[in-house]
């Protein structure tokens, strides 16, 4: 679960360090995929120690 919010905050980061050096859109791409990856991450613990349901 620990690696899965670090996953979302290293897309928050990244996407905040490249829009504040560059000015682009380009930096946005981190962000989704930041969440992609955590959320993946939260999905795979909560089935192995929950029994896959994210919702009680």
């Amino acid at each position: 679960m620990g690696l899965s919010l670090i996953a979302i905050g290293a897309g928050c980061a990244v996407t905040g360090i490249v829009a504040c050096m560059f000015e682009e859109t380009l930096g946005w791409i981190a962000l989704p995929v930041g969440f992609v990856v955590g959320f993946a991450l939260i999905w795979k613990a909560q089935k192995k120690y929950n029994g896959g349901k994210l919702i009680s």
